[in-house]
């Protein structure tokens, strides 16, 4: 019984934490779509974790028709989840300020598995939405448009393994460990 609590109290609190940084996404891409940044993405913005395929819904030829689809797809996100994207905020900020106050174990605890409940109802929500603009989309261009996620996501590995051989290089070159006391002092 122990051992399911704890596991759900992390997986909880790993939704928290994924959360802070994914809050609001779905509320920043349709305002963002109503101000004609386009299918809720701002030149130049990732969108977040919850939206960020909506890019991708650029390279593919859609028609008017389908635009205006999509468009009322977020903008009917945008009224309905008002709520929701309130309710994670609010979690997030309050999880924040008991991390700043100093609280307790089982208050960050609790506090984290809220954010979580938050998080995951967004999480649905913007499976849905992904669901409904598929829908939309002809055949060919669900194909294309998974071509296009599995060519970002190989860019995204490319970019971590970038990463990796930096940090090894500054590893070798000033020894230790990245983050370790005295890593950059030498």
């Amino acid at each position: 019984m122990r051992a399911k609590r704890t596991i759900w109290l992390k997986a909880a609190a790993a939704a928290g934490v994924w959360a802070l940084f994914a809050g609001g996404t779905i509320a920043r891409a349709a305002e963002q779509d109503e101000a004609g940044g386009g299918f809720g993405i701002h030149r130049g913005h990732r969108g977040g974790p919850m939206l960020r395929g909506l890019k991708a819904l650029r390279q593919l030829d859609l028609s008017e028709q389908q635009r205006a689809e999509i468009r009322s797809v977020l903008q009917a996100e945008r009224e309905a989840g008002r709520e929701e994207r309130e309710a994670l905020m609010g979690a997030r900020r309050e999880l924040r300020q008991a991390i700043h106050d100093g609280a307790e174990e089982p208050v960050l605890r609790d506090k984290a598995a809220t954010l979580g409940v938050h998080a995951g109802d967004m999480a649905v929500r913007a499976a849905a939405i992904r669901a409904q603009i598929r829908t939309v989309l002809t055949e060919e261009q669900n194909h294309q448009l998974e071509q296009l996620r599995a060519e970002a996501q190989e860019r995204v590995q490319e970019r971590r393994q970038r990463m990796k051989q930096r940090w090894q290089m500054m590893r070798e070159k000033w020894g230790g460990e990245a983050g370790s006391p005295g890593f950059l002092e030498r």
